[in-house]
């Protein structure tokens, strides 16, 4: 009961972000193991007394290893069934649907019951008598057990309330709810063709392949919670990077007023609530997902292939079939050493691990910097992309290696490629170079301002051979790396994002100079984006040809709000001044006309006009 009162604790704050952890996950976990271990723990226990009880005979010693080989079965069984109670992991913290794993739950208990007291009374009869498993009665015990797993998957699969089906309606790209219908009909009719062998008198090969299904569906099993354990950390990861967000933002704001409070500006404080983001249990990053998947699909790869290694002895049969040979060298003299069909598909193997890699594995790697460290976003960015090259890198050697390949026998290809780069290559190297100093100098960073040439935006993209800016106008401009490290470049926010910002006004003459400089300050000044160190300063430029030149100079903190804030002045400006009653100036012109001798003015009709009256 205590250990049950602590499973049902580590659900309570699943779903709050700011007081869930994955730590709860891993101690429903560990719950969870100690629960099932309870009544296979006491079988276990009597089983081994009964081994070695001073009077026993033969057939006890047969009993208690059926006994001991059940309670691992057993134990197996109550896993699954604690994992599906209302409080447990599924429900809990996985979130699965609650009909489907309430059906589960309740189809597993009668399952137990049939399939262990098949599974002890053949073992008995196969240590004690071998005649008696492979019998009728040994027949009459397999297929029951495997008649009974038949009608637990079909109850638990082929119905619309099931866990196939659900998977499929939160996931539409999942290929096994895709294929729902196919995976039913696998898991319903392949104990179902076993129980009709077994009755024909193939026991012995039906019992070896029911070990290894089972094994197979218990691997598949530990995949399926890994996955889920890993989901749930990636969506806390990502809510969690999401409220610090809205927190630094409640914190933006609350500064802002305490600044206007300072000021002699008068606000009443008022709580910011944010509201936590609400944890969406299918929503999730695709590239990380793709990338958990591909990573369970290879260590399903690899646990399937160990399971079934003595069914499938043609795997073996691989490594004779040579395709070529490659010399090496072995204690100075040279060796033909080679390349099976087996090799060749390890080397695939490797291609495929690597490219997959290479595509997903930054999306997870930015998302642990992001929880873990305080690395700014060009920082993670050069990390995720020198991770990238190091792992296509890898990747090339050891797909080379396996095939044979070695650097000698490219030697050519080497030379092929310095005349190619001699000749009509050199700017993209150029190019690829300039943007590894680009990663490593960081003369400009994912997020940047920058004016380069006669273009201004922001850098959105650092890439092999170009950097991609998008302008004010949302368009994308592709500029080749090394323009950012030839060139001229101006990064407005390299070290610093705060900018200048000048605001030219023309006063007419004769107006009240003083009093225009001092509004063009209360302006600056009440303006909350426009920082009091460095100071705002104005100042009399000159006398222009139709005004008198004034100009106040200020500082903002981000290039990003410049245009905004200029807007924001303008407007200030303009206001304090049509209220004070001070004129702008515009451009005049005087028109001289020559008075020395007398204007000769006339009145000209138009006869084509007059004529049609």
């Amino acid at each position: 009961r205590f250990m049950r009162s602590l499973l049902r604790k580590t659900g309570k704050n699943v779903g709050s972000i700011s007081k869930d952890s994955i730590v709860y996950t891993f101690q429903a976990l560990g719950l969870t193991l100690l629960l099932a271990a309870s009544w296979p723990l006491l079988l276990a226990i009597f089983a081994w007394q009964l081994n070695i009880s001073a009077h026993a005979t033969t057939l006890t010693s047969v009993i208690s290893y059926a006994l001991f080989m059940a309670s691992m079965r057993f134990f197996c069984l109550r896993v699954v069934r604690v994992f599906c109670e209302p409080n447990g992991l599924a429900i809990a913290h996985f979130h699965m649907s609650e009909v489907t794993v309430q059906k589960i739950y309740r189809e597993l208990g009668w399952l137990m019951v049939i399939y262990l007291l098949c599974a002890i009374i053949f073992v008995v009869m196969f240590r004690f008598d071998l005649a008696l498993s492979t019998g009728d009665a040994g027949r009459f015990l397999v297929a029951i057990a495997l008649i009974s797993l038949t009608i637990f998957f079909y109850r638990t699969t082929v119905p619309k309330q099931n866990l196939l089906s659900h998977d499929q309606v939160q996931n539409k790209d999942n290929t096994m709810g895709r294929r729902r219908c196919w995976w039913q009909l696998l898991l319903v009719a392949t104990p179902l063709m076993l129980a009709i062998f077994t009755i024909i008198g193939y026991i012995y090969t039906v019992s070896f392949l029911m070990s290894l299904i089972i094994n197979t569906l218990w691997f598949i099993l530990v995949l399926i919670v890994v996955k889920k354990i890993v989901v749930r950390w990636l969506l806390l990861a990502q809510r969690r990077l999401a409220l610090q967000a809205a927190l630094d933002e409640r914190a933006a704001v609350q500064a802002k007023r305490e600044a206007a409070s300072s000021g002699g500006h008068v606000i009443e404080s008022e709580s910011v609530e944010v509201e936590e983001p609400e944890i969406d249990f299918v929503v999730l990053s695709q590239e990380s997902l793709h990338l958990l998947n591909m990573v369970l699909v290879l260590f399903g790869i690899f646990g399937f292939v160990m399971i079934w290694a003595d069914v499938f002895p043609a795997f073996g049969l691989l490594n004779a079939i040579t395709l070529w040979n490659h010399a090496v060298l072995v204690s100075g003299e040279q060796q033909l050493i080679p390349v099976t069909l087996l090799d060749l598909g390890r080397a695939c193997l490797i291609a495929f691990t690597t490219v997959a890699s290479a595509k997903y594995l930054p999306s997870l790697l930015e998302i642990i910097m992001l929880q873990k460290t305080t690395m700014t976003a060009g920082s993670r960015y050069t990390v995720t992309t020198v991770t990238n090259y190091i792992i296509v890198a890898i990747g090339m050697l050891m797909f080379f290696n396996i095939l044979g390949v070695d650097w000698s026998k490219l030697q050519w290809l080497v030379a092929a490629l310095g005349v190619g780069i001699g000749f009509g290559l050199q700017e993209i190297v150029a190019n690829f170079i300039s943007g590894i100093i680009i990663l490593f100098e960081r003369p400009i960073r994912i997020g940047d301002t920058v004016s380069i040439g006669d273009n201004d935006g922001v850098v959105v993209r650092i890439r092999i051979r170009a950097t991609t800016i998008r302008n004010w106008d949302r368009k994308e401009l592709l500029v080749p790396n090394k323009e950012f490290i030839t060139g001229q470049l101006i990064n407005w926010t390299l070290s610093d994002p705060t900018t200048r910002i000048v605001i030219p006004v023309g006063l007419t003459y004769g107006g009240d100079v003083e009093l225009a400089l001092k509004l063009m300050m209360e302006a600056a000044e009440e303006h909350s984006d426009v920082l009091l160190d460095p100071e705002p300063t104005v100042i009399f430029d000159e006398f222009g040809d139709n005004a008198l030149s004034l100009k106040l100079r200020c500082f903002i903190p981000d290039t990003l709000y410049r245009l905004a804030i200029v807007t924001a002045l303008h407007k200030a400006i303009n206001q304090k001044f049509n209220d004070a009653g001070l004129v702008i100036a515009f451009p005049q012109r005087d028109v001289h006309l020559n008075t020395n001798s007398p204007l000769d003015i006339r009145i000209q009709h138009d006869s084509k006009k007059l004529a049609g009256y």
